[in-house]
């Protein structure tokens, strides 16, 4: 028999200072999750009505009038009682049941309808309703082009990297930059609407290509009055964290399509020493979290060593000085990481806490179709939801505190982006039919994002297998609610048993072959 168990470890210190925990259990990392939607249900309301296009799965069709929905999913309130979820390649998407511990079960669908809205700030206040306690990061992607070596928004003319006479004027930008130049003022100068149009920042999960902006600027003159964290506090939106650079190294490629802005180590170590860490503190926003690096894991070691202050040789490992500048200590917070080139496995994430346990680390972006032999769009394919549901597992059981999808919804072409750089989302929107499509990436997320709760807690979980090649992937957690929650991953072509252990219960079930699946239940004492 192949069997899972979760926890009998002792507990640790996490990230966020001692927490008491049963006996049992090893505090591994607090699992920071950003959500749109509630985690708690109740009832299956409607059905998925699914449409197979040329892939191996199938998307959920939604309209105005319609969607897949569960209402509420009630999570176990008595000992024994385990809540299942289920997702599979071939027919269900999110099907939930209960049952007590030692039963047989099968395993029913719900998933709540997006609401969408045209304008940012509106959409953000909307999604902050939604999600009690929704966090905004905000990541820069480019100086206007007169700040820049290249003197264009994009990588073009040799590659793109700001003046370091700019480094000061860029970090007030941060906050509420004020032109001392001759202003170039907006047609239409409301907030949303400036935004729209020229603010080079990004709400992380609420990314959208139209902040590839189009910067009104001139020799002479750049945009007068151009506020981000001061601006979004003043419309009810506090800006929880902020990230140096997007893709830094990739802002140095020449010739780089879109938006960017390269840093080398050394350069961003002496912008945040000297300029924004100072900057955000001068102005009373020290406690904004700052992360640094926001780019491929592929380049993270030499990357965030070299950021934090090393003076290492040896450039394989990482050394006991690695954040020997103690002002890099005091104004980074974290490290943000894209999925991107994933040729560098996790488990450096290992020795980056190892020798950084103060730092987070958070997924900051990813999406299928942007490597340049994928198709952009792929309506129904199993393949990348379960790419999602992989990396998220690996990522958690590795240190990450979150995992933030690049796009919420795209059209049918893998866009709008004005540079042609299309790529595949959890949801596309065919604005034609009046339909959107909910892929297997969707589901893949909510598995994790409904119930993984903010402050949860992963715990030692052990997959046992005496083949050492079986496909099945799991992470497990500690809710604040005193929930026990284990997401699967069943990437055979095989059905699985499985018998779950934990305090004292035993639990045995089946994962259908290519299947999701998240078991919830109220952890013993």
């Amino acid at each position: 028999m192949r069997f899972l168990s979760v926890g009998l470890l002792e507990t640790v210190e996490t990230i966020f200072g001692p927490v008491q925990l049963p006996s049992h259990y090893k505090a591994v990392n607090a699992c920071l999750t950003l959500y749109l939607e509630s985690y708690e249900v109740k009832g299956q309301e409607e059905e998925c009505d699914a449409r197979y296009y040329d892939y191996d799965s199938f998307v959920c069709v939604c309209t105005e009038e319609r969607c897949d929905s569960p209402g509420e999913i009630l999570l176990p309130q008595e000992p024994e009682v385990l809540l299942s979820v289920l997702t599979t390649k071939d027919e269900l998407r999110f099907h939930v049941d209960t049952a007590p511990f030692r039963e047989r079960i099968p395993l029913f669908l719900s998933c709540e309808a997006d609401r969408m809205s045209n304008d940012t700030l509106p959409f953000i206040k909307e999604a902050k309703e939604l999600s009690e306690g929704l966090l905004v990061i905000a990541s820069p992607w480019s100086a206007p082009a007169w700040m820049k070596t290249n003197g264009n928004i994009n990588g073009s003319n040799g590659g793109a990297s700001l003046k370091p006479e700019y480094y000061g004027l860029w970090a007030q930008y941060y906050l509420n930059y004020e032109g001392t130049m001759t202003p170039q003022l907006l047609p239409n100068s409301s907030l949303s609407s400036f935004l729209n149009a020229g603010c080079p920042m990004e709400c992380a999960g609420f990314k959208k290509d139209y902040y590839f902006f189009n910067w009104i600027e001139s020799t002479f003159g750049f945009l007068g009055s151009c506020r981000f964290v001061q601006a979004y506090e003043a419309e009810g939106v506090q800006v929880w964290s902020l990230t140096s650079q997007n893709e830094p190294i990739f802002g140095g490629f020449p010739d780089f399509p879109f938006n960017c802005m390269g840093w080398t180590p050394e350069q961003q170590q002496e912008f945040v020493r000297d300029h924004l860490g100072p900057t955000l503190r001068e102005a009373g926003y020290g406690n904004i979290s700052l992360f640094i690096f926001d780019d491929q894991r592929y380049y993270i070691e030499e990357f965030v060593t070299a950021v934090s202050g090393s003076d290492r040789k040896d450039k394989t490992t990482f050394n006991d000085d690695v954040m020997s500048d103690a002002t890099m200590q005091e104004w980074v917070s974290g490290v943000a990481m894209h999925w991107y080139m994933n040729f560098m496995p996790p488990d450096i994430q290992d020795t980056l806490h190892e020798m950084f346990p103060d730092l987070m680390l958070l997924g900051t972006e990813a999406c299928n179709g942007a490597e340049p032999w994928e198709h952009q769009v792929y309506l129904g394919s199993w393949v990348n939801g379960e790419k999602y549901a992989l990396d998220i597992i690996q990522n958690l059981n590795h240190w990450m505190v979150g995992w933030i999808d690049w796009n919420l919804a795209l059209d049918l072409q893998g866009g709008p982006n004005w540079a042609g750089f299309y790529v595949d989302s959890p949801i596309v929107v065919n604005a034609t039919a009046g339909e959107y499509y909910k892929n297997p990436s969707y589901y893949a997320m909510g598995h994790f994002s409904k119930f993984i709760p903010r402050d949860s807690l992963r715990v030692g979980i052990e997959v046992e297998d005496g083949t050492g090649s079986l496909l099945l992937d799991g992470t497990a957690v500690l809710t604040p609610q005193g929930h026990i929650a284990v997401v699967l991953l069943n990437r055979n072509e095989t059905e699985l048993a499985i018998r779950l252990e934990e305090g004292g219960l035993v639990f045995e079930t089946s994962l259908p072959p290519k299947s999701m699946a998240t078991l919830v239940w109220v952890a013993s004492e």
